[in-house]
């Protein structure tokens, strides 16, 4: 009885992607949204200790009123307060609407590419969907931090970290999903013999400590290639990006963790290279340095919704150096 009432309701969530795509995805943005509303929520409580992003309800940061249901609908309030308190006309800012429309935006695409793209998904769809849902919303929440502040909460990278080590056994498709067949998804060449949760749990511990190790080298040396820089900002490689990484080992597995990073690298250098330009080119007093936090968190989500185009890139770029 048990098994037939599984087996159809596994037979109707492979069904509702197909049948129903608008629906779905319309359902998966009112959901995006509305995480996206606690996730402005975190962002202004997380750095601030003394404060839970559980309670109290919503408030005025200046007036300190707590909101009403009807003034903390995702996007709409803002627009119908015209940006501003209902108590003491105190601007909102346009990032509280902006932040829910990124996370509405992150949980469309994901489920467009995960759920809507694949000719035939099963529940293992459906839970990696989940897991990289919370996972996008969690990342922008560090990176607006972290832009803000220059600080990546432990909350998020140390405990999301763990978390997602739990979760992995529950998840093993992380690791192939996207990546090319010919392409070996675990590196450290586990047993055979292993179930898939046992490998895809010793894959998932191993690969958080080598990224977490070989980030925290790239700082480390960094001090030495530039010893001005990192004396004046604290260091070449902030501990908060090597906590983060670990979460993204997790996140994405073996070789899509490579991509992730390669292309934080890319975008982190052409945000960073007009103001180098404008520093050591112009001779304007700025301040070089930059948030590495947010980048890792684009090219772990660039690499989620777009794995197999990266690899595409990949062999094409090493193709033209081929013999």
């Amino acid at each position: 009885m048990i098994g037939t009432i599984q087996q159809d309701l596994l037979s109707q969530l492979a069904l509702i992607p197909r049948e129903k795509p608008g629906m779905l995805l319309a359902f998966i943005a009112g959901i995006g949204l509305c995480v996206g509303s606690f996730a402005n929520v975190a962002i202004y409580r997380l750095p601030r200790y003394c404060l839970s992003v559980v309670k109290p309800r919503s408030f005025c940061p200046v007036c300190k009123t707590q909101l009403q249901w009807y003034e903390n609908i995702p996007v709409l309030s803002w627009i119908v307060l015209l940006a501003r308190c209902r108590t003491c006309k105190t601007r909102i800012s346009w990032r509280y609407p902006l932040v829910e429309l990124l996370v509405g935006g992150a949980f469309v695409l994901l489920a467009w590419r995960i759920l809507i793209v694949p000719q035939h998904i099963g529940l293992q769809h459906w839970l990696l969907f989940a897991y990289w849902a919370c996972a996008s919303a969690a990342l922008l929440i560090a990176s607006w931090i972290d832009a803000q502040m220059r600080i990546i909460p432990d909350s998020i990278s140390v405990g999301g970290s763990l978390l997602a080590l739990l979760i992995a056994p529950f998840v093993p498709i992380v690791h192939g999903w996207g990546v090319p067949k010919d392409i070996v998804t675990d590196p450290m060449f586990f047993s055979r013999a292993l179930e898939p949760w046992q490998r895809a749990w010793l894959t998932t511990l191993v690969l958080m400590a080598l990224a977490a190790a070989s980030l925290w080298l790239i700082g480390f040396f960094g001090k030495f290639l530039a010893p001005k820089q990192a004396a004046v900002h604290g260091g070449a490689m902030g501990l908060g990006d090597v906590k983060l990484v670990m979460l993204m080992a997790a996140l994405l597995g073996w070789p899509k963790l490579l991509l992730a990073f390669v292309v934080a690298v890319f975008a982190g250098a052409i945000f960073g290279m007009p103001i180098l330009i404008r520093k050591y080119v112009f001779r304007v007093k700025v301040d070089s340095a930059i948030c590495f936090g947010p980048f890792l968190a684009l090219g772990t989500f660039v690499t989620m919704v777009a794995p197999e185009k990266l690899f595409e890139a990949v062999r094409w770029y090493l193709g033209m150096y081929a013999p």
